[in-house]
């Protein structure tokens, strides 16, 4: 049978594409974002027309760009500009991204492509974490980061949820129930705490969306799928790795409560957070600097040996409280603003009964980072930055009503 090629078919083929690399490595990850970019920026040399001259896509280019300021105006900041001035390639996805979007605009978006993307990335993320597990490495992650690594999972695990649940045909549904599990085992074993507390508030977030979805209620799926993720959760709860973590995790909070600066995880996570907003009314209108948290604000007078140690640290774990030390005033709003008003725009529309797919991934992945936020940095790592502004530049403008002119 002769496959018929075409431009729909090429975009489809790149989002399809980038929801497995993202989970694998940032070279690929970055091929397949900047291809879908330079596409973007043929069509804006060829018709003339930058991002902010389409309609549907001035506001995510007013976001992405403002927030690319914010951070200039941050690496300006810094004591010693000179240094960190490199550490800025990391936040050229909100450069790039409205470009991506000038090119996914121009097709039409088939979400089932997206959503075999996101369960082949989550049986590989599954498969990776089972590999090194295997292995015996106590935290596994593949390329990156533990945290990073969850967070994806948990992102990938209930796109996949809010798209399944739209789902009829059976050989899609085994797909999406064995892609679940290898993503469920992944957010286990990878052993990240917050990313747990992520997938329970994740979870009522969607039950929620389904409440709000009045046509999924006459489907027994949606009580069927619910049911599943409560077992999953259940079961969960008797994991020795969760169980363990769990465990150390309460007991130096409570040490931590009881004044015991120890080494702890935990515990230099909740300092730098209580540092952080007792030093928050100190901080400048344009912060202490891109990269310079930690050092600035944690002076002699918490010149203990758990605090020696959180100096290196270049964030506060706390996206709010880094981005505001990094770059005051600016640099947070510009973090609030990317977070909140998507969100919104994705509410309004899940209530006004339009483009409800859309809007429930929308809002997933808006309170998704939210929640990534309170626990860990958000846009200084690269993956996650690329997941945010590449899905954004899908589901934002997708939710509009304005018709584009090709």
């Amino acid at each position: 049978m002769k496959i018929r090629l075409s431009y729909t078919n090429y975009i489809n083929f790149l989002v399809l594409l980038f929801f497995i690399a993202i989970v694998f490595k940032r070279t690929a990850m970055d091929a397949v974002f900047l291809t879908v970019s330079f596409t973007g920026i043929y069509f804006s040399i060829r018709y003339r027309k930058l991002p902010f001259q389409i309609k549907e896509l001035q506001l995510l280019t007013a976001l992405f760009w403002g927030y690319f300021v914010a951070v200039v105006a941050a690496v300006v900041s810094h004591p010693s500009s000179a240094e960190v001035v490199g550490f800025l390639t990391r936040e050229l996805y909100f450069i790039l991204a409205p470009f991506s979007a000038m090119a996914l605009i121009r097709s039409e978006i088939n979400l089932n492509w997206l959503a075999l993307g996101s369960k082949l990335g989550l049986l590989m993320i599954g498969g990776i974490v089972i590999f090194e597990y295997f292995l015996g490495i106590s935290r596994p992650s593949g390329f990156l980061n533990a945290n990073m690594f969850a967070n994806l999972a948990i992102l990938l695990f209930f796109i996949v949820v809010v798209i399944g649940l739209a789902e009829r045909r059976k050989g899609l549904i085994v797909l999406t129930v064995i892609s679940l599990l290898f993503g469920g085992i992944a957010i286990i074993y990878t052993g990240g705490r917050s990313a747990w507390i992520a997938f329970v508030l994740l979870f009522f977030v969607v039950i929620f969306l389904q409440f709000k979805q009045h046509y999924l209620l006459k489907r027994k799926v949606v009580l069927l799928a619910m049911a599943v993720l409560f077992i999953v959760a259940t079961l969960g709860s008797f994991n020795n790795t969760l169980k363990q973590r769990t465990s150390l995790a309460f007991n130096n909070v409570v040490e931590w409560i009881n004044g015991d600066l120890t080494m702890s995880s935990a515990g230099q996570r909740l300092e730098m957070i209580r540092i952080g907003v007792i030093e928050a009314p100190n901080v400048p209108f344009f912060g202490n600097g891109y990269r310079n948290i930690n050092q600035s604000i944690i002076t002699e007078k918490y010149d203990q040996e758990v605090h020696n140690r959180i100096r290196t640290y270049t964030q506060l774990h706390n996206a709010y409280l880094t981005n505001f030390v990094g770059g005051g005033y600016p640099l947070l709003m510009a973090l609030l603003l990317n977070l909140f008003i998507p969100f919104m725009l994705f509410k309004k529309s899940l209530l006004d009964n339009k483009n409800q797919l859309y809007a429930s991934i929308g809002v997933v992945v808006s309170v998704g980072f939210m929640i990534f936020g309170l626990f860990n940095n958000l846009f200084g790592d690269v993956f996650m930055n690329a997941a945010y502004t590449f899905i954004m530049a899908i589901f934002l403008p997708g939710v509009s009503k304005l018709k584009y002119d090709r």
